[in-house]
């Protein structure tokens, strides 16, 4: 039987991704009440989506002078009746950062309850924390990618099923049936998300189907094929053939030499990184014997070049393999598209004065998108505008979070077009070392507006030390380098 789980936000105290939330609790127990305080009146634009996530509406309206409402007592007198007339709900959750609740917690603890935190209030973090027995940053949440009710595409459904999967191999299976392993993955995608159905795509009328479908897009080897002590025939031939070796962990591995040691990237320091990244990579799996022999492969598809037991990737494949291992790459024709959708669909919003959501806007987006752009590309687009905080609440403070009300920051194209390509390179230094010259800085130039112009150049040498200006990268000895506090 699943953990019974109750929830109480003190809304007017923490304003979160409530569906992000029940997310993150459904991988715990089944959420049995959810009940949101607030004066729902001053609130008014987060009742939509607080509903939406099944919440129960508690308006506890201002009654003083101070502003002081209720709504701290009202759930300190639901919580304690909930508690004393439901024996079987194990887990108390409160979305809080007021340490007024610390003696209410100490009474749940008394009673033999778990308690948990949800706070963004660093300043009321510690006091929590010591009360209660599980505390969770609320910026965790903003890490959650929810899943929309309704049916799920195929690339949703994908999604859907990585997370199953991951919580089945934390539980363990090594002794169970196949057909077993089967039918509890499909339980757990329900739980997550009760939506979901095999019969909603081609070619699958059982769910052995929809898993051999999916098993071409995800690796489920460790679940469904058993390792044999003894090779097969079959097995032998696979590894003789060898499995091509991922280009974004060939970059990213380059990348993180670069960062440590900076160059020259070596044979020998390349194959200290990638074991240690990977301390159980196997080259076999991958049909080489050595580093070498495997960088040879990379070296004939013209994605490097050696100089002795040097290796070098070229500035602009470099950026073009980085960018896509960071799933960020798109055409700049693209960007102008997909910001220019998002730009008349958030003013369609706000002229009919409906609350709206990064979701939303996600789904909207794509919803009336050219078949030539990518899902891919929308959400790289979406997601660097969401870490430029080019998404704001109500009360105008940045939005990470999927559903909580907002607004842009901007409807001028050129100004969303600044946060798009900034961040980007933010994530780029994040990933890499980049040097300041014209080779590096012309590659970038090159991927990022499409040409390797002077002009271009100093656009993304004003982007850089705008960034360097905000504290998020610093300068150092001609490189651009991750910002350490």
């Amino acid at each position: 039987m699943p953990k019974k789980i109750a929830v109480f936000v003190d809304y007017d105290n923490q304003q979160l991704d409530v569906f992000a939330l029940i997310e993150l609790l459904r991988e715990r127990g089944r959420v049995v009440i959810r009940r949101a305080y607030a004066d729902w009146v001053s609130r008014q634009s987060y009742r939509k989506v607080v509903v939406q996530a099944g919440f129960e509406l508690i308006d506890c309206p201002k009654i003083t002078a101070t502003h002081k409402n209720a709504a701290d007592i009202r759930l300190a007198v639901d919580c304690l009746s909930i508690s004393y007339e439901n024996d079987d709900i194990e887990t108390y959750v409160f979305v809080t950062g007021d340490v007024d609740f610390v003696p209410l917690i100490n009474k749940l603890r008394t009673q033999g309850r778990e308690t948990v935190v949800v706070s963004s209030d660093s300043s009321a973090a510690e006091l929590l924390q010591q009360a209660c027995d599980e505390y969770i940053p609320a910026h965790r949440l903003d890490e959650i990618e929810t899943i929309s009710a309704g049916q799920l595409s195929f690339e949703e459904s994908l999604a859907l099923l990585k997370k199953a999967y991951e919580q089945l191999k934390l539980k363990g299976y090594d002794n169970r049936d196949i057909s077993d392993v089967r039918s509890l993955l499909k339980q757990y995608m329900l739980q997550l998300n009760p939506s979901f159905d095999e019969k909603d795509y081609e070619d699958c009328t059982s769910f052995t189907q929809y898993i051999d479908k999916a098993r071409m897009f995800i690796d489920l080897t460790d679940v469904f094929e058993k390792k044999p002590d003894v090779k097969t025939e079959a097995a032998e031939s696979k590894e003789a053939q060898g499995i091509q070796f991922p280009e974004t962990l060939l970059i990213k591995v380059y990348n993180e030499v670069l960062r440590r040691w900076g160059r020259p990237v070596t044979l020998q320091k390349y194959e200290k990184m990638l074991f240690g990244i990977h301390p159980d990579i196997s080259l076999n799996h991958y049909g080489v014997k050595n580093i070498k022999h495997l960088l040879t492969q990379f070296k004939e598809m013209e994605l490097l070049k050696f100089s002795g037991a040097d290796i070098e990737i070229e500035p602009d494949m470099r950026f073009k393999l980085t960018l896509k291992q960071l799933k960020l790459f798109h055409k700049p024709e693209t960007r102008k598209i997909v910001l220019s959708k998002i730009i008349a669909l958030a003013k369609n919003w706000d002229v009919e004065k409906k609350d709206l959501t990064i979701s939303e806007l996600r789904k909207s987006t794509m919803d009336e998108s050219d078949a030539a752009i990518s899902r891919a590309d929308f959400n790289a687009i979406i997601n660097l505008l969401k870490i430029g905080e080019a998404f704001l609440s109500p009360d105008n403070a940045p939005v990470y979070s999927l559903n909580i009300p907002m607004h842009l920051c901007s409807y001028e194209l050129e100004q969303l077009e600044k946060i798009v390509l900034s961040m980007s390179l933010y994530k780029l230094v994040n990933a890499s070392n980049i040097e300041d010259g014209n080779d590096e800085l012309g590659a970038l130039a090159a991927l990022l507006f499409g040409r390797k112009e002077a002009k271009k150049i100093s656009e993304i040498k004003d982007l850089l030390l705008k960034l360097e200006n905000e504290k998020l990268i610093i300068r150092k000895n001609k490189f651009w380098l991750k910002y350490r506090k």
